[in-house]
């Protein structure tokens, strides 16, 4: 009887998160854009004559999303704050009257009015945007009122400090006309409504601090207001990491494989990377939605199974399925697998799975399989998303007649912009 029968074999796959391999370095971002990138989900417009005007998005705001609703009114009335809202400007004693308000969606919202004071011709816009920071949002709004009486209207001037922000800007005039056009400084017009008053707004995105600014050209001349604010973004990342359930990065991210005892055939051991207290996440706030995460061995191709002495076995060697020694140098057999086919990918709550991909089974071949695709980010991915990854099968072959011990494998996870 083997003086090893009964002793068993121990394995651990530790996975070690190398710093470098995961900063959002621009050479590391393949080109991207060195900004968070803001995206207007949706905006929804009212008007009427009445004590209350309301809108509603479909679908539902999504958590972290920045709301911002505009309230104008033809004449001097005084809105009443939505819940829950911050004010960004209000101006409210000098007709036409406007106020910009703000919040960060706790997810669900979708019905919002412009209410208080008495029957007036007021209009509501409703705006949901993503990539905003998700605390404190409000960078600036302008400091000096912005009214006139010409067909020419200003949104007045903001002066951001950020390097890349969300700019809005919004301008009620007394009459309706036929509409707003010529919007300077590369601002996009968002809304152009009535109800005898004219309800406009344009947003911008820069990439630099400094004052921003709007005109835009009214079908016809009349008093108006303008007012515009700016809002921080989230930071930029293309960022990878190893977070338990509470999304919390792991100081020591490992996963152990199941104990075997000696044997005179090979054998398989089997584990599973990523599980609710390991989860792998990616979170991506650049302009790319393309990206790669894989993983390889932490010291390369020639990298082994080791216990830190002389005893060790291959990872990379697939003669015989693993089970014997090829022509490499490292004079050992064995051979891992990792499938993430059938890997379970959970976005966070204000984004979805549209356009992230599965990598496919694979086993690490020397030279020529030196890193496995755990999955990938397309064309039709999202922006400004995060999600945690479970479920990647892992399957070591173990040479026979291995010596009793303790073996370790340094894998690194990868993240990169395509």
């Amino acid at each position: 009887m083997s003086i090893l029968e009964g002793r068993k074999l121990q394995g651990r796959f530790l996975v070690i998160l190398l710093e470098l391999a995961f900063l959002s370095l621009p050479m590391a971002l393949g080109g991207a854009k060195t900004y968070a990138v803001a995206k207007m989900v949706q905006v929804r417009t009212a008007a009427a004559n009445a004590s209350t005007v309301s809108a509603t998005l479909s679908p539902a705001a999504k958590p972290n999303h920045l709301l911002v609703v505009v309230c104008a009114a033809r004449t001097v009335i005084a809105f009443t704050t939505p819940t829950g809202f911050s004010v960004a400007k209000s101006e409210l004693t000098t007709a036409p009257v406007q106020a910009v308000y703000y919040k960060v969606a706790v997810g669900g919202e979708t019905s919002f009015s412009c209410a208080g004071g008495r029957k007036a011709r007021r209009g509501i816009q409703l705006y949901e945007y993503s990539g905003t920071a998700t605390t404190l949002p409000l960078e600036a709004v302008n400091a000096t009122s912005a009214t006139g009486s010409t067909a020419s209207a200003s949104t007045g001037s903001v002066t951001t400090t950020s390097a890349s922000t969300l700019v809005l800007g919004a301008i009620v005039a007394r009459s309706s006309g036929t509409g707003a056009s010529a919007w300077s400084n590369s601002f996009t017009e968002r809304a152009d409504f009535t109800k005898t008053a004219r309800f406009v707004a344009a947003d911008r995105y820069p990439t630099t601090s400094g004052a921003y600014s709007s005109t835009a050209t009214m079908s016809v001349a009349s008093s108006w207001r303008g007012q515009i604010a700016a809002f921080k973004l989230l930071p930029i990342t293309l960022s990878a990491d190893i977070v338990n359930a509470s999304n919390v990065s792991v100081a020591s991210p490992s996963v152990a494989f199941p104990a075997k005892g000696f044997d005179f055939a090979c054998q398989t051991s089997a584990a599973t990377l990523g599980v609710p207290t390991q989860q792998l996440r990616v979170v991506n706030t650049t302009a790319n939605t393309l990206w790669t995460l894989s993983i390889g061995a932490t010291n390369g191709p020639a990298a082994v199974w080791s216990d830190g002495g002389t005893n060790a076995y291959d990872y990379n060697d697939t003669t015989s399925g693993g089970c014997a020694d090829g022509s490499d140098a490292d004079g050992a057999a064995g051979s891992l697998t990792v499938d993430p086919s059938a890997a379970t990918i959970t976005p966070d709550v204000s984004c979805s799975q549209t356009g992230v991909t599965r990598g496919g089974i694979a086993t690490f071949a020397e030279g020529v399989v030196d890193s496995i695709t755990l999955a990938t980010g397309t064309a039709t991915s999202e922006t400004n998303c995060m999600w945690n990854i479970t479920g990647i099968g892992l399957s070591q072959q173990i040479p026979p007649e291995p010596s009793a011990a303790a073996y370790n494998l340094g894998l690194t996870i990868t993240l990169i912009a395509n």
